[in-house]
C-alpha cells in the first residue's frame, strides 16, 4: 500500500507531534484507509493499520498451551517450593519479580515450544 501524498510531506517537528489515526475519505465519500501516527525516538511515524490474523497459527496456539503448562505447574507446587522461586526471584531479578513471574519465566525458557506443537 502506498502511503497518501499529504502523509508523504510529514516531516518531524518536534515542538508538535501527532499521535492516533485519520481515516481518508474515498471521492465517493466512504472511508478508506485507517492511516496511524506514532512518535518513536522523537521521529514521527505513519503507517497503515494492518487487521491483525487473530493469532491462531499453530505456533501462536503451541505458545499458548505452553503458558497453560507453566501455570499448572506453578499450582501443582507445594508452598515450601514457593518459597523456594521466592528466594531464587530476588537473587535473580534486581527489580520487583514475584515468585510466580520468576516460575513461569523459567519454565517458558526451559520448555522448548516444539514440545507443544
Amino acid at each position: 500500500m502506498t502511503r497518501p501524498k499529504w502523509a508523504s510531506s510529514i516531516t518531524p517537528c518536534y515542538s508538535l507531534q501527532v499521535r492516533g489515526c485519520i481515516h481518508e475519505v474515498n471521492p465517493d465519500g466512504t472511508l478508506g484507509t485507517l492511516w496511524l501516527f506514532r512518535v518513536v525516538k522523537g521521529k514521527q511515524h505513519v503507517q497503515p493499520w494492518r487487521k491483525s490474523n487473530g493469532g491462531n497459527t499453530a505456533l501462536v496456539q503451541a505458545n499458548r498451551r505452553r503458558f497453560a503448562a507453566a501455570m499448572a505447574a506453578w499450582k501443582e507446587l507445594t508452598e515450601e517450593e514457593k518459597k523456594e522461586w521466592e528466594e531464587k526471584a530476588k537473587r535473580r531479578y534486581k527489580y520487583c519479580c514475584v515468585r510466580y513471574n520468576a516460575f513461569v519465566a523459567n519454565y517458558i525458557k526451559s520448555h522448548d515450544i516444539s514440545e507443544f506443537l
